[in-house]
């Protein structure tokens, strides 16, 4: 995409130096995506391409929240690691310098049986998911009912930026792809290249 983009604005060709800096940015503040387009950059993408990529940046949508006077918690920073283009920014990291995400399996839901309200209480065990490790604790009984818990499993990607398991955020890895896949198939491209399509500013 970054290479199309830059092709549109250099009016369909470019160099061998324009074709290694082609690069789509996917910057956590406005700050750190502005920054991307100095140097080599300052001329590969015009104002039309840099609005383009921007809109679909980690920040933008609260970039524009902020700019109608509403009061975000937290820090751009903060929200861009629930984002799905920079957590596929940061396994894609990874897995460019050569190395294997690490993955692992996290309980995803823990349930048992009772008649009415339940006396049980679940704790949470050591924060591990090793040999040994205690995934959690039980108390409490409830009258006429056995001891057994059931519980599932989802396949998680742990070098995920967004992986959060002590708030509940343990996206199955099958269900991440799939919904980073539709995000960039149905969002990301059709943003970009709508942009892209409309008549070049003049200079």
């Amino acid at each position: 995409m970054a290479f199309e983009v830059a092709k549109r604005t250099q009016a369909g060709s470019l160099t061998r130096d324009q074709e290694q800096a082609s690069t789509f940015p996917i910057k956590a503040t406005p700050s750190d995506f502005n920054a991307f387009f100095k140097g080599k950059r300052s001329a590969l993408y015009d104002h039309r391409a840099r609005q383009a990529v921007r809109q679909v940046q980690p920040f933008f949508d609260d970039e524009m929240a902020t700019r109608s006077w509403v009061v975000l918690n937290g820090s751009y920073e903060d929200r861009a690691q629930w984002h799905d283009l920079f957590r596929l920014d940061g396994l894609w990291n990874i897995d460019k310098h050569r190395r294997l995400a690490i993955m692992g399996w996290w309980p995803e839901l823990i349930y048992w049986g009772s008649n009415g309200p339940s006396k049980r209480r679940l704790l949470p065990g050591d924060g591990t998911v090793a040999d040994g490790s205690v995934l959690f604790r039980i108390n409490g009984r409830d009258d006429g009912m056995g001891d057994e818990v059931s519980h599932e499993f989802d396949l998680t990607l742990t070098d995920d930026p967004g992986f959060r398991p002590r708030e509940g955020a343990t996206d199955d890895v099958v269900d991440l792809m799939t919904r980073w896949h539709q995000q960039v198939v149905t969002v990301v491209f059709p943003q970009v290249f709508t942009i892209m399509s409309q008549s070049a500013p003049q200079p």
